[in-house]
């Protein structure tokens, strides 16, 4: 099962039913393996898509160290083919970013013209987003794409 680091710390909306997920796989009474990974690189165009408004780009003040969706996919594979070994290392990316550095470079590359409106999410979700609660611990899996490559091989396509 693949989930998201840092759910445990930031208990709201999707991440709750994550966390309800990884408990009905872990107590359903079949082998299984989990495996928690940071947000992909493909989260950055998503969030601003999801959060513009016009010429606006709201973008939450958060600390995330992205991974290739093709590094999870392949970290997945592997798992499947190992057969069930519980909860897995988390894995993310090669970097801790800030996201609106993230975003300003997406829209930099694509051209896009947006203000960049840094946005405090409140409660618990917004404390992991700042704090680094969703990156991955010391000792987890790591992949090797950076977010800039990821966005230099995404012209290249």
């Amino acid at each position: 099962m693949l989930s998201i680091v840092g759910i445990d710390k930031a208990n709201s909306g999707l991440y709750a039913g994550k966390l309800v997920q990884e408990d009905e796989v872990r107590h359903g009474g079949i082998p299984w393996t989990i495996l928690r990974s940071t947000q992909f690189h493909e989260f950055v165009p998503m969030s601003i898509k999801a959060a513009s408004v016009g010429p606006l780009a709201f973008v939450p003040t958060m600390v995330t160290q992205p991974v290739a969706a093709k590094e999870v996919a392949a970290a997945l594979v592997d798992a499947a083919e190992a057969g069930p070994k519980g909860r897995l290392p988390d894995l993310g990316g090669p970097r801790t970013e800030h996201l609106k550095g993230l975003v300003a470079a997406y829209l930099a590359k694509t051209q896009q013209k947006k203000l960049i409106v840094p946005l405090r999410v409140p409660g618990p979700m917004g404390k992991a987003m700042r704090n680094g609660g969703l990156i991955p611990p010391p000792g987890s899996a790591v992949g090797r794409q950076t977010f800039l490559e990821w966005l230099e091989a995404i012209d290249a396509a």
